[in-house]
């Protein structure tokens, strides 16, 4: 899958910086955090969208939405340690937009389309290009 082998790329990129101990400019740990804050959203997505998934999906499916879900946390997680985020504020960040997500759905599955659309392609983009998003913060 493309977004893990871009995942690595923004892993390795970041933790390149930070083994080298280069120090991160306020815009920059601001734009990065826009970025781990959006990838921490995504997480909330594809969780709900994995508890909201018909019962009978395949087996497949259902381990592909666990790779998906591991991989948009693990990278958040990365990213957050990467610019010194604490494990608190990283949890309570997903607290956040689940609890978002959750008021969008009203806590029901029949309202997933609500989150579908404010998701779905901007996670999309995100995993793909994580490099173009950090751009896009650091040019506000």
């Amino acid at each position: 899958m493309q977004m893990k082998w871009i995942a690595f790329a923004l892993l390795v990129s970041v933790s390149t910086a930070r083994a080298q101990d280069i120090k991160f400019s306020d815009k920059e740990i601001t734009a990065w955090s826009a970025v781990q804050e959006e990838l921490t959203a995504c997480t909330a997505y594809w969780q709900r969208f994995k508890a909201c998934a018909p019962e009978n999906v395949t087996k497949a499916q259902s381990e592909q939405a666990d790779r998906v879900i591991k991989q948009f946390s693990d990278l958040s997680f990365e990213v957050g340690n990467n610019i010194g985020m604490t494990l608190d504020a990283m949890l309570s960040r997903l607290k956040m937009a689940i609890e978002d997500q959750n008021e969008l759905t009203e806590g029901k599955c029949v309202n997933f389309a609500s989150l579908t659309t404010r998701y779905l392609n901007r996670c999309k983009a995100v995993a793909e290009h994580p490099d173009a998003a950090f751009r896009e913060y650091m040019a506000k």
